[in-house]
């Protein structure tokens, strides 16, 4: 075979991929923010004569998008501020003092990472509503009880218990990065441990404090659970239940404008991050070897495993444990003597038609999205990657684009785009695995770009010498070399899809009703919090597996 001919094979080849990857990412990224983009300034079926900016107008100069998006602000800025402060803490004692208890912490926190925001949300309703076991105690002693278990406050309090462990984790692989030496040297220059930390340390780890809460105030800004479960009630709105009430009241362009302005803030702050991370690089001139001179804790070790520890039982285990003990309620409300415990809730779940659709759905959906995604993303990586195009670059970019996007805007999107003409996919289950696929592109796309970085091209190069064919030699040597992100990527797509609300929410009817959906609607619905709480244990079980699975993956993609 001449080698034009072989030059030329691997052209078709190359365009053959790189056709796969557009038409797809155009399906489930391009075209559905295309038509937002169109809906948003009033043009509808393609006509550009209907241009106007009437739906930004309406939103921005009547005033009624400037309470969300100061109570959005408001509520990411406090977030933001806690996560960092205790998720800081957190890490620091775990990584760098002789803290006792690390393991003990670092399993509570893996406990906290598992469970959705919005089965936060209910158990703090549980706790800290009208009727809840809070209330309760002060009843007893004749107190009067005053807490707004409704509100800002709370929004925050709960979606900082959230995302704290993100920080946590971030921060303990930074510090755990920084060269001890560098410390050590400054203590034997005479310099005091605070000072050491504010001068040394902490400079080095800035980086990763500032990536981590501009990501911790992007994803506060995009949550739409919490806010709807804790502020719709009480008719305060964030930029995301602005966006549900404006399609609910069928204000398509009202709800693409809101959308639009969320994107542009969040893509502000995702430019925010690459820039500062591009700009601010720390380096040591030599490797982080040996055991690090923790700082002792002395006499505060005591009072500071009491603190710890007092505060992750009611960050983490309190909450399970209200949740828990509900859902073995006869009904919410009850006094908790033994007659009152029933088996009977979990008997109705796993006997109901509508849970086992919801189930099935949320494990049917998420794997199809999973496999559609992680597919895309291994052209993606291959042409951006292991074998660069210059054509993919602007293909990878629309793969990694959702970051941006929260859900609630993907779902809009997809309704614009997908609910009219000889395409019309609104109510079916493929308008949701379309939108899926979109929401865990950008995720895979992450898990696989992490071993690109380490492969090594004379693998495949061999495999060539040898005779092996393109394929074959991407078969043999690439795949098994990617096959921990592949798994690892497909158990978070799943754990995503059990949790996910807002996109399966608009985007469902009947009979395509996910986990989330049904969790969203038992609550919505008056359903006794005994039945809410049964599905939102049986999610933090699922979860808690699907999460003890991955960890068990990624200790192997690590070693």
């Amino acid at each position: 075979m001449s080698f034009k001919k072989i030059k030329s094979m691997r052209s078709d080849y190359q365009a053959v991929l790189l056709l796969i990857l557009a038409f797809s990412l155009i399906a489930t990224v391009v075209y559905p923010f295309f038509v937002l983009i169109l809906k948003s300034f009033g043009i509808a079926n393609y006509q550009l004569a209907d241009f106007n900016v009437t739906a930004y107008r309406a939103v921005l100069k009547d005033g009624q998008l400037l309470a969300p998006i100061a109570n959005t602000l408001k509520i990411a800025i406090g977030i933001t501020a806690l996560t960092l402060a205790f998720g800081t803490a957190l890490a620091w004692l775990v990584t760098r003092s002789d803290f006792k208890y690390k393991r003990a912490v670092k399993g509570v926190v893996f406990l906290t990472f598992t469970i959705p925001s919005y089965i936060f949300g209910i158990s703090w309703l549980q706790c800290f509503g009208r009727n809840g076991y809070l209330n309760r105690i002060y009843q007893a002693f004749g107190w009067d009880y005053r807490f707004k278990a409704y509100s800002l406050l709370a929004v925050i309090i709960v979606m900082s218990i959230h995302l704290y462990p993100l920080v946590f984790i971030a921060l303990v692989n930074a510090f755990k990065s920084v060269d001890n030496s560098l410390e050590d040297a400054a203590i034997l220059s005479g310099a005091k441990r605070i000072k050491v930390f504010f001068t040394i340390t902490l400079p080095l780890v800035l980086p990763t404090i500032w990536s981590v809460g501009l990501f911790v105030f992007s994803r506060s800004m995009a949550n739409f659970g919490v806010p709807a479960l804790l502020l719709m009630p009480i008719y305060q709105e964030t930029m995301t239940t602005a966006i549900y009430r404006s399609l609910n009241n069928l204000d398509f362009s009202g709800a693409a404008a809101i959308s639009m302005v969320l994107v542009v803030v969040s893509s502000a702050v995702f430019v925010l991050q690459q820039l500062f991370l591009r700009n601010k690089k720390f380096t040591t001139i030599s490797t982080n070897s040996g055991t690090p001179k923790y700082v002792k804790l002395g006499k505060k070790s005591t009072f500071i495993s009491a603190m710890v520890f007092a505060m992750l039982f009611l960050t983490t285990l309190l909450p399970i444990a209200i949740l828990v003990v509900t859902s073995f309620m006869k009904r919410w409300g009850l006094k908790l003597q033994v007659g009152n415990f029933t088996l009977n809730n979990y008997k109705i779940l796993f006997t109901s038609e509508l849970a086992r659709t919801a189930l099935a759905n949320s494990v049917i959906f998420g794997a199809i999205a999973a496999l559609i995604a992680i597919f895309i993303s291994l052209i993606v990586s291959y042409t951006k990657n292991f074998r660069p195009y210059k054509a993919a670059t602007p293909l990878a970019f629309a793969a990694s684009f959702p970051m941006v996007m929260p859900n609630i805007v993907m779902a809009i999107a997809a309704i614009l785009a997908w609910n009219k003409g000889i395409i019309n996919f609104y109510g079916t289950p493929i308008i949701i695995v379309l939108t899926y696929t979109a929401l865990f592109l950008p995720i895979v796309i992450k898990q696989i770009a992490g071993l690109a970085h380490n492969y090594d091209h004379s693998l495949e190069q061999a495999a060539r010498v040898c005779g092996a064919s393109t394929v074959r030699a991407a078969k043999d040597v690439l795949l098994p070399f990617i096959s921990p992100a592949i798994k690892s990527s497909f158990i978070l797509c799943l754990l995503i899809a059990l949790r996910e609300i807002p996109i399966a929410l608009m985007l469902h009817a009947a009979g395509t009703e996910t986990v989330g959906v049904l969790l969203f609607n038992m609550r919505s619905n008056s359903a006794g919090l005994e039945a809410t709480s049964t599905v939102a244990t049986v999610v933090i079980a699922l979860s808690l597996i699907g999460r003890l699975i991955l960890r068990r993956i990624m200790r192997v993609k690590n070693s």
